[in-house]
């Protein structure tokens, strides 16, 4: 990866990878992650960068507003659209998948506006950067939220780190997703 890439087009990069989208979606719904936060911690630290103290913390700050306001409703309601009863079974089901497809759009948008927002506060440029600056970016993300991955977020994480950094080696990809864990790397 150029460390001159943008952070959506690595995203997209990453995203457009076998099982990446379902491994983000599982530490989404079940840990709380931000994959955008995740995300940025991972280009940032490809891109021979630090997640920072400051940049965390106006990261985290930033994200919250922004995921409150607009991307969490929108991604609320995209979900219920799903849902063949909602409307009270009432609404044409071509209209309001349609329609559903345009909150998709829109949620989507919102994300892209806040990769936008976080890519700017960085410097372009920089060396290429390493499977343990993108660990040692997503153990302060962690850690900053709070949250105590298990063992079950092993295979999502290993996933994850695997279309990131595809030549760092299963068995080092695997030992640095179970350090994220909390778990000894050779188990």
């Amino acid at each position: 990866m150029s460390p001159h890439e943008s952070f959506w087009d690595f995203s997209l990069r990453i995203y457009a990878r076998e099982n990446v989208p379902a491994a983000c979606l599982r530490l989404q719904d079940e840990f709380n992650v931000d994959v955008n936060l995740l995300l940025y911690g991972c280009w940032l630290g490809v891109s021979g960068k630090d997640l920072d103290g400051n940049t965390l913390r106006r990261a985290l700050e930033f994200s919250s507003v922004w995921n409150t306001e607009v991307v969490h409703p929108l991604r609320r309601i995209r979900r219920w659209m799903k849902d063949e009863n909602c409307g009270g079974g009432e609404i044409d089901r071509v209209a309001r998948l349609a329609l559903r497809e345009r909150v998709k759009a829109t949620e989507l948008a919102a994300e892209h506006l806040q990769q936008s927002t976080l890519a700017g506060w960085i410097v372009p440029g920089g060396d290429f950067g390493s499977l343990e600056a993108v660990t040692a970016n997503l153990r302060r993300y962690f850690e900053a939220i709070g949250i105590q991955l298990d063992g079950t977020a092993v295979e999502n994480l290993a996933v994850i780190l695997d279309s990131v950094l595809p030549d760092a080696g299963e068995k080092k990809l695997r030992a640095c997703a179970r350090s994220l864990c909390g778990l000894p790397p050779d188990c």
